[in-house]
This record gives C-alpha cells, sequence and structure tokens, in this order.
C-alpha cells in the first residue's frame, strides 16, 4: 500500500511539473497545426434520408495531446447537434490523420478529408474541405469617441487589483500576454509579479458595447478548466468565460458562458492559437418602472451566444470595473475598447 501511495504521489508531481511547463511555454505556431480545425463539405450523391435532401457534413479536429487529435463528425457547425461519429486518431510520419473502423474510413490531409462511411445502412463517400472561420469583428476599430483601453503600446489604463503596476508583458505582436503569479512554483506572486489586472477608470454602466480579442495555447494534454481558462469580469454582471472548451459541449463554466450563470446557447469557441473575439452590449432593463436589473448580448467569434439575458440586482447608475483574470494560463489580449451603445 505504502508502494502505491508513493507512485501516486510521483505521478501527481510529474503531472503539476508537466502542466507548468505548458502553462509557461511561449506560443506555438498554428502554421504547425493544418489540420486542426473546422472542416465542411458534403455526403456524395447520398440515395436516401435526410442527407438526400440536406447533404452537408462537417467535421473538428481537435489537438487532445501531443500528435493525437479527437475528430468529431457533426451535421453542421454552429449549433448543437449530436455527432455522427467521434474518433481518437494519432496523426501518421507525413502528418496525416487517418482511421479505418465502425464502418468508417477516412483521411486528413493538407486542406482536403475523403472517406466513405454507412450512412442510413447504404455506404456513401464524402468529401471536406479545411474551413477557416474568422470572427467577422476581428481586428475591428473603435468607433468615434470610444475608450481605448488597450492598444498594444502600454497598460496605462490598468493596474493590478491590488493597486500594484501591471507585471504581464506586451508582446512584439502589441498583445498583452499574461504572466502568471502561479508559475515558478509560486516564486513569481512572492517576487510580486502576476494577478488579475482591472481597469483604472470605472465606467457608467448603462448601455455600454465592449470589444475584446483574446487567444490561448495548445497545452497538449491537458483537458477542461485546465486549458485556456482566464476571465473577463464586469463588476456587477459577472464573469464571461475565457477557456479553451473548442469542440466540447459548451457548458455553463465553458468558453462564451456567463460563468455559472448561463450557458451559451451554442459553443462558439475557436480552436487553439486563434485569435476570437468577444463582443458584449449592456443595457438596463426597462421593461419595468423600477427596474434593478440589466439586459446582456454577447456575441463569442461574431456568434450571438446570448441575447438579452437578464442580469438581477443590477443598477444602470452604479459604476462597473472590467478586469482580466490571472487563471495560471498563458493568454493573449488585444484591441480592447469600450463605447456608448446608441
Amino acid at each position: 500500500m505504502k508502494i502505491i501511495k508513493i507512485f501516486t504521489i510521483i505521478i501527481l508531481f510529474i503531472n503539476q511539473a508537466f502542466a507548468q511547463d505548458q502553462h509557461e511555454k511561449p506560443f506555438d505556431n498554428p502554421a504547425d497545426y493544418q489540420l486542426m480545425g473546422d472542416w465542411r463539405g458534403e455526403w456524395i450523391n447520398p440515395k436516401i434520408g435526410y442527407e438526400a435532401q440536406k447533404p452537408e457534413l462537417t467535421a473538428q479536429v481537435i489537438l487532445k495531446n501531443v500528435n493525437q487529435y479527437e475528430i468529431v463528425f457533426l451535421p453542421q457547425l454552429g449549433i448543437r447537434a449530436t455527432p455522427f461519429k467521434r474518433f481518437i486518431v494519432s496523426t501518421k510520419a507525413d502528418g496525416s490523420l487517418s482511421a479505418s473502423e465502425n464502418g468508417w474510413q477516412f483521411t486528413f490531409t493538407e486542406q482536403t478529408c475523403t472517406g466513405k462511411a454507412m450512412l442510413n445502412g447504404v455506404e456513401t463517400a464524402f468529401v471536406l474541405k479545411k474551413h477557416n472561420n474568422v470572427s467577422p469583428t476581428l481586428s475591428q476599430k473603435a468607433p468615434l469617441g470610444a475608450v481605448v483601453l488597450f492598444d498594444g503600446t502600454n497598460f496605462d489604463n490598468w493596474k493590478h487589483t491590488d493597486g500594484r503596476p501591471v507585471t504581464w508583458k506586451i508582446t512584439n505582436e502589441k498583445a498583452m500576454e499574461t504572466v502568471s503569479g502561479f508559475w515558478n512554483k509560486g516564486e513569481n506572486k512572492k517576487n510580486g509579479l502576476g494577478g488579475n489586472i482591472e481597469t483604472n477608470t470605472s465606467f457608467a454602466a448603462n448601455k455600454l458595447k465592449f470589444h475584446l480579442e483574446f487567444r490561448y495555447n495548445l497545452e497538449p494534454g491537458l483537458s477542461g478548466q485546465q486549458r485556456g481558462n482566464s476571465g473577463l469580469f464586469f463588476s456587477g454582471i459577472g464573469e464571461f468565460q475565457i477557456l479553451n472548451s473548442y469542440g466540447s459541449e459548451g457548458y455553463w463554466d465553458e468558453c462564451g458562458s456567463i460563468y455559472k450563470i448561463q450557458p451559451p446557447m451554442v459553443n462558439a469557441a475557436a480552436p487553439a492559437l486563434q485569435w476570437q473575439t468577444y463582443d458584449i452590449e449592456i443595457v438596463p432593463d426597462n421593461t419595468l418602472e423600477s427596474s434593478n436589473n440589466a439586459l446582456v448580448t454577447v456575441w463569442l467569434n461574431g456568434v450571438k451566444v446570448h441575447n438579452q439575458v437578464k442580469i438581477t440586482g443590477y443598477s444602470s447608475q452604479r459604476m462597473l470595473k472590467i478586469s482580466l483574470q490571472d487563471h495560471i494560463n498563458k493568454i493573449q489580449f488585444r484591441n480592447i475598447w469600450l463605447s456608448e451603445l446608441k
């Protein structure tokens, strides 16, 4: 029993050390992961069933571990749908992904996937092409009169929540990047590095429009709340979750959720390494004479994931601050601005 306990402690230590390395490592190069992401295509000449009328077929290729991917075949992207099939596939020597099991055969290589499967009892071929799904508001400029909270040059509009000057970094690509107090076995925190940051200024909470861009790293081998975890907070409203939940179910603690208040209507999270957008509108609820609620509408990567969600106990007369979370993971942010919603 003692040997088992010691072995378990050793494994936990190794896993923690590995996770620490994953959080701290530089951002990977997206060009090295060409197969990861969304794929769109169709069944070729299906004879029967719903697909004979609508032959659309899609897939998501999700990095799970080093050289290992989960491939999910779906009838359509951007909706909550039961998958046709899920596979765990390791990369071949040439970088391709292929499998032949459970009546399915397929190969993903460069920009094309070809295969066949039993569809409604009939062997049917399919073809998919890589689909680079870019948010329509990516790199959107702040409108005239907006408050630019971060333009890539300095942290003048931010401080740590305990009042310290910001100890995160600004990259050569003009993005802010987290430096976590949890890294370096906790020495970072002892040395005054890391922690959540918040705006220096409070803003009137009446009819706001907010824009932010973010991305997370790959972190293979990690899962759930360990990958790409951060948060965007509006005081008095709650947390808009940032998390690498690409290809997941989109629960109330995943990317796009108002954390543990409301799950997103669909999972619009993009794969790691891709720049993503949050666009948020907050207006007072004027449906009652003496309302103390806010209505929150949220777009993740241009997809509406919340539509006028009511947040109780909110006053349009209050002043709110905006904060970004240090949650161990290395996250980058850019192009952050706030304007009055007209």
